[in-house]
């Protein structure tokens, strides 16, 4: 996914994350509510996840090799 303005950066729907990281959407909107992912609120409803802060986050989870779901 890839916007057309450069300097906005990429941003994932909380459904593309949850593709990325194989996990449910249900389970992404549990780690945005408990402020375990870092996530930015659109007004009024939804949110949207910055790729490089997703990437980080789960570099920062690294165990062995495996991601903890």
């Amino acid at each position: 996914m890839q916007n057309a303005n450069p300097h906005f950066g990429e941003w994932l729907t909380p459904q593309q994350a949850a593709d990325l990281l194989d996990i449910s959407r249900s389970k992404i909107y549990a780690l945005i509510r408990t402020h375990d992912i870092p996530a930015a609120p659109l007004p009024g409803r939804g949110y949207r996840i910055n790729a490089a802060s997703l990437d980080a986050w789960l570099k920062a989870r690294e165990r062995g090799g495996e991601v903890e779901r």
